[in-house]
């Protein structure tokens, strides 16, 4: 992946999904966004581990998708969407 775009996952859960990008890659620009709405009993355990192994590099947002991309202006180098399913 170029050093100038990122990986950004929608939709993160329990964070298997970004951690996996964000594994080995501390410099590049992980980024991962959920609202925990569907599965709100989640949001501790991904914080939880997520405050543990990233980067200053690697970014959480908690928000809808939806919303997020309206802001979202990095290059985007991988994209994995795992949210809403009706999508």
């Amino acid at each position: 992946m170029p050093h100038d775009s990122c990986y950004l996952n929608i939709g993160t859960w329990k964070g298997f999904s970004l951690f996996s990008g964000m594994a080995g890659n501390s410099q590049k620009q992980c980024i991962g966004v959920d609202s925990f709405r569907e599965f709100e009993g989640s949001r501790d355990e991904f914080h939880r581990r997520f405050s543990r192994i990233r980067s200053d590099r690697h970014e959480f947002f908690e928000s809808e998708w939806s919303e997020y991309m309206k802001k979202h202006t990095e290059k985007i180098g991988v994209f994995f969407y795992d949210a809403e399913h009706d999508e």
